[in-house]
């Protein structure tokens, strides 16, 4: 290793006619090995996402997938407006054999009043709902629960009132995976982004891409931990046979974390990203929404990998190490220029770092915002890089929240 240095800082000396130090050699290396290391997840994510986009068109022309489909929508009491526009979307999709399935979860009178509407237009609309004297269960496991029940095919597709399709080949585009063999479709779901225009909306479209991305990524890659519960699938038979949500029933939350990632390890799981399978998410406070949501992933990812934790640890000491040789990169020039180095050295070494960081950021933008454009989502630009610097730590902030939050359905 000594011998390699020495021949490395010979040539160094022949080709820029000053001497570079084995630790200034080491401490650079080092800092270029770990801006490689921060922008190489970011690269992954985009040639996994916007390949599978890219390469998996959906061709009006091909032919219907075979696989009878049956969809579960989850109804709260405040999605009694959503339900009439929703619902008329569904059941217009261009499928061969499928069903319609609308959970009241929370017995709502409005609900059930736009239900009886869509009915009178709709007749194979079918509805169920839960009593309102559930107490102790989680009301989301439970209505996905009877609408798995309730089915009739041998595939459901999981999704909610408030969470609208923009084509109507959504469904072909999850039916021909199970024609396929897989027994789970991960999909993709993003927010109205045009109504959330609150304090703190571009940090919540930056972490709402980072967030899909890792676990569309680890599903493409066929490690998936996670999906989102308003537009995943799976067989029926997977479901009885992993016995439902019977490992996460003291749990309020989980049937889209935990459940999926217990699937995972026994069955095939593919992830759906056409543009057409892409569901739209109209809720009215994506504010609260957002940060309980967080809190509940949190809680629910202790339960699931170790690996993710593990690794998206990793990653972020890795990141700000990198900021940190990134500051030392600049300053340890400046300093030995004050203490009488050569001025040539010291603008090749603080230039030579300046490239490194412009070069790694433009690297991460860039990925970025193909992977934005993929999913859906605004297409940020000068605020990334800060906007990388903050997610950590809020990040860890509501970690911390989690653990105290009420996430036990007994509470």
């Amino acid at each position: 290793m000594y011998f390699c240095i020495r021949i490395s800082n010979q040539a160094l000396m022949d080709f820029f006619r000053f001497e570079i130090t084995p630790i200034e050699i080491v401490g650079y290396t080092m800092f270029l090995l770990l801006a490689m290391l921060t922008v190489f997840p970011w690269l992954r994510r985009r040639n996994s996402i916007v390949g599978k986009v890219t390469s998996m068109p959906l061709e009006a022309e091909a032919p219907q997938p075979t696989t009878p489909l049956s969809v579960v929508v989850i109804a709260h009491a405040n999605d009694y407006e959503e339900v009439e526009t929703t619902i008329p979307l569904l059941m217009s999709q261009h499928y061969g054999e499928y069903e319609v399935i609308v959970v009241n979860v929370d017995e709502s009178e409005l609900v059930d009043n736009a239900l009886t509407r869509l009915s009178l237009t709709h007749p194979s609309l079918r509805t169920t709902f839960i009593p309102g004297s559930s107490s102790n269960v989680s009301k989301r496991k439970l209505a996905i629960t009877l609408g798995v029940k309730a089915a009739r095919y041998p595939a459901v597709v999981i999704t909610s009132a408030h969470s609208r399709p923009g084509s109507d080949h959504w469904l072909r585009s999850f039916g021909r995976h199970f024609d396929a063999g897989a027994d789970v479709v991960i999909g993709y779901t993003h927010p109205d982004y045009t109504t959330d225009k609150s304090q703190g909306h571009r940090y919540r479209a930056f972490d709402g891409v980072a967030d899909a991305s890792r676990y569309l990524a680890a599903a493409i890659h066929h490690k998936a931990f996670r999906g989102n519960g308003n537009n995943i699938a799976y067989r029926t038979s997977a479901f009885f046979e992993m016995k439902g949500f019977s490992s996460a029933l003291n749990l309020k939350y989980g049937d889209d974390d935990i459940f999926i990632s217990q699937l995972a390890k026994r069955y095939r799981v593919e992830a759906e990203l056409s543009a057409e399978s892409i569901l739209e998410d109209h809720i009215y406070d994506y504010e609260r929404l957002y940060r309980n949501e967080k809190e509940h992933r949190y809680f629910t990812l202790s339960h699931t990998a170790a690996r993710i934790t593990f690794m998206s640890v990793l990653h972020n000491a890795v990141y700000y190490l990198y900021l940190l040789c990134a500051v030392g990169g600049v300053a340890y020039p400046i300093w030995f220029y004050y203490n009488g180095g050569e001025m040539e050295k010291t603008i090749t070494l603080a230039s030579a770092t300046a490239i490194v960081v412009a070069v790694a950021t433009t690297i991460f933008i860039c990925s970025y915002r193909r992977i934005s454009r993929a999913l859906s989502a605004p297409r940020l630009l000068f605020s990334l890089p800060f906007l990388y610097f903050v997610r950590p730590m809020i990040n860890a902030y509501l970690k911390l929240k989690s653990s105290r939050a009420g996430n036990y359905t007994w509470e």
